[in-house]
């Protein structure tokens, strides 16, 4: 059943942020015997002649669980952005409109056909209506609007900044957890930095790139409240795991109690730099790495995909990237600053003692 054969809708920009209720109670179908499924990376919406069990939930079940793709059909990918159709969540098909999909087609590239799609927009509100004359743009004050003074600085309260610095192979990274979590991120209104090692821009595993503002060498952690750790094949291929750059920006994290993320094969990288030793921790399930936590003295957890332990919280791939960022924020917002382990990582007895 591939993408070509089934597609019935167009490009939308997916609002991975937004959660609807049936993510909370299961999935109700709202069609027969077709569902609808979004790119976690780009948003392209395609339905297929595909029922989905009653247990299956909207933004987090993919469709690689419901049925089997061949990773190695190009059929079985985003037309738009690359991405594996195994990643596609699962989404309402009421939140859609579908447009003619070849509208799209008449583009280019996919940034072309959003610039002018944002371009299209109009944008106004009760207090102000934005006008285009000539390529200019002029601001109307609508009537009722009510000029007021600025309030006093006993008056403002505004949340505290948050910042993430975002950690990246250089090339082989992730496209899934580093698209998701990014989205994630700014969505919740944090500022998000990337790292990497020698490049101006990080090459994706799925082709994407990533402007990286300054080499992980340069980074000091203590201008921000997390460090996340993207995975990808660049952990393994370039070895990042005895990158001794790498490894300090994690010890440099861990001692002053920042909160630190690791995804997919990433959380090698923090098993080297000797900071889950005793601690609970998840990995990708590929045995190899599995091993490699285990003999750096990391308490492996095959039945979680996200886990945390005191600031340390790891996941197991590209499957639990919205969870993961989700753990993340939930952990940088703990007004205590006390990172106890989450209450799912239950407490481990060995020999009546505690682990």
């Amino acid at each position: 059943m591939k993408f070509s054969a089934v597609i019935l809708a167009a490009f939308l920009i997916f609002a991975i942020g937004i959660v609807p209720s049936a993510a909370q109670y299961g999935y109700e179908s709202e069609t027969d015997g077709y569902s609808c499924w979004a790119c976690p990376v780009c948003g392209y919406v395609v339905q297929l002649d595909v029922e989905v069990g009653a247990g299956a939930i909207e933004y987090v079940t993919t469709l690689s669980e419901v049925m089997v793709l061949n990773p190695y059909d190009p059929d079985y990918y985003c037309p738009v952005c690359g991405v594996y159709g195994g990643y596609f969540v699962l989404v309402p098909c009421s939140d859609y409109e579908y447009d003619d999909y070849d509208d799209y087609n008449d583009y280019d590239d996919y940034d072309e056909y959003e610039d002018d799609l944002a371009e299209s927009d109009v944008c106004e509100d009760e207090h102000e209506v934005a006008i285009e004359i000539e390529g200019e743009e002029e601001i109307e004050v609508a009537e009722d609007f009510e000029e007021t003074s600025e309030p006093g600085a006993e008056e403002s309260v505004l949340e505290p900044e948050i910042r993430i610095l975002m950690v990246l192979p250089p090339v082989g990274y992730n496209d899934v957890e580093y698209n998701v979590s990014r989205t994630y991120f700014e969505d919740q209104d944090f500022d998000v930095e990337l790292a990497s090692s020698g490049v101006t821009a990080a090459s994706g595993m799925m082709g994407g790139k990533a402007d990286i503002d300054f080499n992980v060498s340069e980074a000091d952690v203590s201008d921000y409240d997390a460090v996340v750790f993207i995975g990808g094949t660049g952990i393994d291929d370039e070895a990042l795991y005895d990158d001794p750059d790498y490894i300090e920006l994690a010890q440099n994290a861990n001692d002053q109690e920042k909160v630190i993320g690791a995804i997919c094969l990433a959380p090698k990288i923090l098993a080297n730099a000797t900071i889950l030793d005793g601690k609970n921790a998840t990995v990708s399930p590929i045995s190899e790495a599995k091993d490699y936590i285990r003999s750096k003295g990391a308490i492996y957890s095959q039945d979680k995909t996200v886990l945390q332990d005191g600031n340390i919280i790891t996941a197991s791939g590209p499957s639990a990237s919205r969870s993961f960022a989700e753990a993340i924020a939930t952990a940088i917002r703990d007004v205590q600053g006390d990172f106890d382990v989450a209450t799912e990582v239950a407490a481990l007895t060995i020999t009546g003692e505690e682990a």
